[in-house]
């Protein structure tokens, strides 16, 4: 998915995180961003969710990066078939 990612921890500065997350959520919807948001929910959980996302993130890369250069490539790979 291209856009923005946001781990949001409700908590944080005695609760401002989630105020400050108010605002920021409405400027991207007022602006149709792209975006998807991420709540903690116990300590540790920010680090979980950031490496799930930049798992995603990555897969997604590569099978593009693939479907691209195949594309771009293959007339010149006569010896392969592709599906």
């Amino acid at each position: 998915m291209n856009g923005l990612f946001f781990i949001i921890n409700p908590v944080a500065g005695n609760g401002r995180s989630s105020k400050v997350w108010g605002k920021v959520k409405r400027e991207l919807d007022k602006r149709k961003i792209i975006y998807l948001s991420f709540f903690t929910e116990c300590p540790g959980h920010a680090e979980v969710l950031a490496r799930q996302i930049a798992t995603i993130q990555d897969y997604h890369l590569k099978n593009n990066h693939w479907r691209r250069w195949r594309r771009n490539n293959s007339r010149n790979c006569k010896r392969f078939k592709f599906i």
